[in-house]
């Protein structure tokens, strides 16, 4: 079976990047700064109208972790329904409780509304936050997930290696297992090898500066003056590999 590159997109300009350089499949973010949250509709609509990439939207209406206030979740609810309508492909999202569970009845929730457009349900590397991933992951496949990201509840995939290969030995053909976190052109052979995953996530980024951002007296600089930006030849590069695997 092929192994997919999903590559983690920020903007237009990201997708676009990604999907001149030869990716067929990306999760769509805003605000990578803070590790991604919901996207625009306009710009899944241009992606979806400009490009055939097959495009899973993050839900994720603020930084930090993934305990939500009701208005929060009733926020989430209304963008994903505005993604799916739009062309999403699949949606992204994570609810914990406040005692570092998974909030069963909102990931319910979110799987139904995703499944009644036909489209499909992931859940984000919320999920590594949480311990005893054996059992969580049944959670998520009784709520009928079809996607985890995952690094396999450490820092990086890498780190988490045998996790996601225990996982996936046992719940791959229940749930479409993807590792993600720090996977690259010099690691992925090897996490594809070991965990048997069909699916790997990497934003192949590099930083760009932009001179405008600060000035002697105001600055809006989060990391020096540069913003993150998917990069076309570590696309090619990662396909390249998985492709000679």
């Amino acid at each position: 079976m092929e192994t997919i590159l999903e590559v983690c997109c920020g903007s237009y300009s990201d997708a676009r990047t990604a999907y001149e350089a030869g990716a067929k499949r990306i999760e769509l973010n805003s605000a990578l700064a803070v590790d991604g949250l919901t996207p625009t509709v306009s710009c899944l609509r241009m992606i979806k109208r400009k490009t055939n990439l097959e495009v899973n939207c993050m839900v994720r209406p603020r930084g930090a972790g993934f305990f939500y206030d009701r208005f929060d979740c009733e926020q989430m609810v209304h963008e994903a329904r505005d993604l799916l309508e739009n062309g999403a492909d699949g949606i992204v999202f994570g609810y914990l409780d406040e005692d570092m569970t998974l909030n069963n009845l909102r990931i319910f929730e979110m799987t139904a509304l995703v499944h009644s457009y036909g489209k499909r349900a992931i859940f984000s590397r919320a999920f590594d936050v949480l311990d005893d991933p054996m059992y969580n992951i049944e959670v998520l496949i009784d709520a009928g997930c079809d996607g985890l990201l995952t690094s396999g509840c450490r820092r990086t995939a890498e780190e988490g290696i045998e996790t996601i290969a225990r996982m996936n030995k046992k719940y791959g053909h229940f749930i479409e297992i993807v590792a993600g976190s720090g996977v690259n052109e010099h690691n992925v052979r090897s996490i594809v090898e070991t965990t048997g995953v069909h699916v790997v996530h990497s934003s192949c980024k590099t930083f760009v500066p932009d001179v405008t951002t600060s000035s002697q007296n105001v600055s809006f600089a989060y990391r020096g003056d540069e913003y993150q930006h998917v990069c076309a030849d570590k696309v090619r590069e990662m396909l390249q590999v998985m492709k000679a695997e």
